[in-house]
């Protein structure tokens, strides 16, 4: 009887755990899209990229868009500034470690990890959902702005 279910739960769990994801170029039209870095003027102050996305046409009802792949980072942060405005906002490793001429004070930092899934330079990959099915879409030659460096707080005071 075990076996049984245990059959069962695996399964049911196989079915339904894996949504396929396909290509899909036509339904979303993008007039411009770039992508911006920024860090912070802190030591652990944080780092990222700003991915802006303008749509030719308002997306359609049952359109959803799940998340962004730059590089070999990911966001699920996409924010709608107006019908035809996106922005994904994606954090980055850059400016998270703690650096010292002596490496006993650099514990905690973690290695460096290569994501397996690596887009080329210059491409952006945007995951959707119409209705129940889940497409991509891999956008080429996505332009890079000048970073954004914001400046380190001023200690002294006048």
């Amino acid at each position: 009887m075990r076996i049984l279910i245990n059959l069962f739960l695996i399964s049911f769990l196989s079915c339904s755990s894996g949504k396929e994801t396909t290509q899909d170029n036509d339904s979303i039209k993008i007039q411009e899209i770039y992508y911006q870095k920024w860090v912070a003027g802190i030591q652990g102050g944080g780092s990222g990229i700003n991915v802006h996305l303008t749509l030719e046409e308002a997306l359609n009802e049952e359109i959803t868009l799940d998340k962004l792949q730059i590089k070999d980072v990911e966001t699920t942060t996409i924010q709608k500034t107006d019908d035809l405005h996106y922005v994904a906002s994606l954090k980055t490793k850059l400016n998270q470690l703690t650096l010292d001429e002596n490496p006993i004070n650099e514990y905690g930092n973690e290695a460096p990890q290569e994501k397996e899934i690596r887009l080329k330079e210059g491409q952006v990959k945007l995951f959707f959902t119409i209705g129940t099915k889940q497409f991509y879409k891999i956008i080429e030659n996505v332009k890079e702005k000048p970073m954004i460096a914001y400046p380190s707080m001023n200690k002294s005071k006048n």
